[in-house]
């Protein structure tokens, strides 16, 4: 697991005492980040899963950057709509790609994720676009819910960079939340874990959004380190 975990990182930088974060996702490996979501998060095979792609390395194999928008001092209004003009400036990741049921394909609703954050939370959005919201599966509402059978979106941190330890995150169309913590020993996912978090969704004509509020308080991180770890994953 910590191979596959290092194969995977996109790394947050954080300047946590500064108005801005930055962030830069490394070079992924499709096929390895499929063993990787098998292992972290059992999701199930006949899913269409986007991923964090390959191709958002440069040509030269250089990891891209995306930089982590401000957040304002008013914060944002959890509402699952991405409308505060915060959201509109920071960079997006744009480029998820399928694994399944075609690894590598380009997915028929595009994912675009965006992150704010300061030195007390950060705040990870999302856009889910539906070529036919009509057919978005959400029927979950409960704490926990198994997510597996029905859309959603997966947020994974390694705030230790050490290919062994994460954080999980999840939320459906309905706003239902699942929440996880991956221990050392051999990968297990703990869902008995139960941080202070937030999340808002809402849906329109063309998919779905999310907005996903963690308090910095609610991670353990090991001090000192210049970038966490970030997987991305949504299930349609």
């Amino acid at each position: 697991l910590m191979e596959i975990l290092r194969s995977l990182r996109t790394h947050w930088s954080w300047l946590l005492g500064s108005s801005s974060i930055s962030l830069s996702p490394a070079t992924v490996s499709r096929g390895a980040h499929l063993r990787f979501l098998k292992i972290l998060v059992s999701l199930i095979p006949l899913a269409i899963l986007f991923v964090l792609g390959a191709q958002a390395a440069g040509q030269n194999g250089e990891k891209p950057s995306l930089r982590v928008g401000a957040l304002p001092k008013q914060s944002v209004k959890l509402d699952g709509v991405l409308s505060e003009p915060a959201w509109a400036t920071a960079d997006s990741i744009t480029n998820l790609v399928t694994i399944e049921p075609d690894e590598g394909g380009v997915p028929a609703g595009q994912t675009i994720v965006k992150v704010l954050g300061n030195s007390k939370e950060i705040i990870i959005g999302a856009v889910c676009h539906d070529p036919d919201p009509a057919r978005i599966v959400s029927f979950s509402k409960a704490r926990d819910a198994e997510l597996d059978n029905e859309d959603h979106l997966t947020i994974v941190l390694d705030t230790f960079q050490d290919g062994r330890t994460g954080y999980v995150f999840a939320v459906n169309p309905s706003g239902a939340r699942f929440d996880a913590l991956v221990s050392p020993q051999g990968g297990e996912v703990n869902s008995d874990w139960d941080a202070v978090w937030e999340a808002s969704t809402s849906r329109d004509n063309g998919g779905w959004s999310a907005e996903i509020r963690i308090p910095i308080q609610s991670l353990r991180f090991k001090r000192g380190l210049s970038s966490w770890g970030l997987n991305v994953q949504r299930r349609v």
